[in-house]
């Protein structure tokens, strides 16, 4: 099964990336995370240059499926 993970950055208070990303890594390597380093846990609520950043990703990801 393909995957993609959205992470949001060091300054995100709800989420730990970094400790969502050690499970992936764990458990599901072959999944595909970006990592947007100035977001915080709701990305899609980002300002434009990352919201559509994210757009691009799940976009492009879908049309590999």
């Amino acid at each position: 099964v393909m995957g993609l993970v959205f992470l949001s950055g060091d300054e995100d208070t709800y989420v730990d990336g970094g400790k969502t990303r050690n499970t992936l890594d764990r458990n599901a390597p072959h999944f595909k995370v970006v990592t947007y380093g100035r977001a915080l846990h709701e990305i899609d609520n980002e300002v434009p240059a990352i919201r559509e950043a994210m757009s691009v990703e799940i976009l492009e990801f879908l049309l590999r499926l």
